[in-house]
């Protein structure tokens, strides 16, 4: 990993986080959840101090937000991934970043 090449991944995240989005394909349109609000985890992280651990991600029906919503899904903060705890598998409180 390189954050442990120049330093330990604990200070890296003290400034900078990566969110990978599965299913979002490159440029969106994927079956994954594809619509996040980055700029409000951001906003959080300088203003308030609270760095974002995850991000709840959206996927509208055909990927058209004026359709309803199918499913919710977190983002996490690399290097946890979105696991799935049972349930409803397009529901987010179905799913932690471990």
């Amino acid at each position: 990993m390189v954050a442990h090449e120049h330093g330990s991944l604990t200070q890296t995240r003290q400034f900078a986080r990566l969110f990978l989005v599965p299913g979002m394909h490159h440029c969106g349109d994927g079956p994954g959840p594809n619509v996040f609000d980055t700029l409000t985890a951001l906003d959080n992280w300088v203003s308030a101090g609270v760095a974002p651990d995850a991000i709840i991600a959206t996927h509208y029906t055909n990927n058209d937000p004026t359709e309803p919503v199918d499913r919710t899904m977190p983002l996490c903060a690399y290097p946890e991934v979105a696991t799935f705890t049972g349930g409803n598998v397009d529901q987010a409180d179905n799913w932690r970043c471990k």
